[in-house]
């Protein structure tokens, strides 16, 4: 039979490192019968406070991977409703940490945008990772607590992104379902904006509560919205009815006492600095983007952008 999420084979690979280790006299004077029963409780103990992601609830869910979720997709497809899912998928990942759910969002999304972080990754290569985001708020600090959507929404800005954000309201135009339904198919229909949800995942049924996620797309027909989920290592991408997401999205955050919402996320690229003046930590970054731009306008071809750029940051 197909595994299941939870199934695992760690308590025969345990049992099997209990009993080498037992011929290797690690638990001396213990009777073999003995040692081997520890040996078992210990493997599933360690089973039982560890897991292998979790089971989707469906309903409300819809699994992406599963039958219905990929008639879902090509349905959405053909209607226009996936033309932001191919930047996205191109840059989805797992969050590094159980509490970087907005981080690498945020992450996904400046990289789906195209957006030069202006500072090194690794190597010679300049590429947005999780630990570059940390003008507003700490890493060791989001790695115990997480961002709140304001948190979220000062990274952005101070990373060349402009955000449109609106907190989730049963009442009022600017946070009502409709608002919602009209800013999902605006974002949707592009390839150049990202829409993000910052949610609680009990009003999906799921465990846990305060996450942020990228939406990957819309099946209008149906009014299901596609949840690329980053904590991969949980669920899988999933579609959702609209109206619940939006319904999980008016949860109260404990953080703030204010509702949940959804931000829009689009390139800033006038006024690139201005981040600058709010982040000091940002100064040296952004006058590498300066420098950067310069060079480009400059250059003529790739011959004139070596000539300019110093030996060691010349294009590999």
């Amino acid at each position: 039979s197909s595994a299941q999420p939870g199934a695992c084979l760690w308590p025969r690979r345990l049992l099997r490192c209990g009993q080498s280790r037992r011929r290797r006299g690690f638990l001396p004077g213990v009777p073999e019968r003995e040692c081997a029963r520890l040996e078992r409780v210990r493997a599933f103990v360690w089973m039982a406070s560890t897991f292998y992601q979790r089971v989707l609830p469906e309903p409300p869910c819809i699994s992406f991977l599963g039958q219905e979720g990929r008639r879902v997709f090509e349905e959405a497809l053909a209607a226009g409703g996936m033309e932001c899912f191919f930047p996205l998928v191109a840059q989805f990942r797992t969050q590094d940490e159980p509490a970087f759910c907005g981080l690498t969002t945020l992450v996904v999304a400046l990289n789906a945008l195209q957006v030069d972080p202006g500072a090194v990754w690794k190597g010679i290569w300049r590429w947005f990772h999780e630990s570059m985001l940390s003008c507003c708020k700490e890493n060791a600090l989001v790695e115990k607590e997480g961002i709140n959507l304001d948190e979220f929404v000062c990274l952005a800005s101070c990373n060349g992104l402009v955000a449109e954000t609106r907190r989730a309201t049963k009442d009022g135009d600017d946070g009502s379902e409709d608002a919602f339904r009209a800013a999902v198919s605006r974002a949707v229909s592009r390839a150049d904006c990202v829409l993000c949800a910052s949610y609680d995942r009990k009003g999906l049924g799921q465990t846990g509560s305060g996450h942020f996620s990228p939406v990957g797309g819309y099946h209008k027909g149906r009014d299901l919205v596609l949840m690329l989920d980053v904590a991969r290592f949980k669920y899988p991408p999933h579609w959702v009815p609209l109206k619940v997401l939006h319904a999980a999205m008016g949860a109260q955050d404990l953080d703030t006492g204010r509702p949940r919402g959804w931000i829009a996320l689009t390139r800033l690229d006038a006024d690139a600095d201005r981040c600058a003046e709010k982040c000091p930590g940002k100064q040296q970054m952004t006058s590498v983007q300066a420098l950067l731009r310069l060079a480009e306008d400059s250059a003529k071809d790739q011959e004139s952008l070596r000539r300019i750029l110093p030996e060691d940051a010349r294009i590999p």
